[in-house]
């Protein structure tokens, strides 16, 4: 692993824990790692809250899953 990355492990539980924080109402927190879309996503499901509609965390999760490179996975549902 090349200095200043997260490991892909660590960017998931960074991804979970900022999905987490956003839909108990919390503002997502400027954090390295996540991409610009993702963030974007976190921000949205931020701004609707309390009344997220499920495609925004859908939409959170693709842009997270499309930056793993792997396009259609939903991290989340993942146990």
């Amino acid at each position: 692993m090349e200095p200043g990355y997260l490991a892909h492990r660590e960017l998931i539980e960074l991804f979970h824990g900022e999905l987490d924080s956003v839909l108990q109402g919390r503002k997502p927190r400027p954090r390295g790692g996540l991409d610009a879309a993702t963030c974007a996503a976190l921000a949205a499901i931020a701004a609707a809250w309390p009344s997220v509609p499920a495609h925004l965390v859908g939409a959170a999760e693709d842009a997270f899953a499309a930056q793993l490179g792997v396009a259609g996975l939903r991290p989340t549902s993942a146990a």
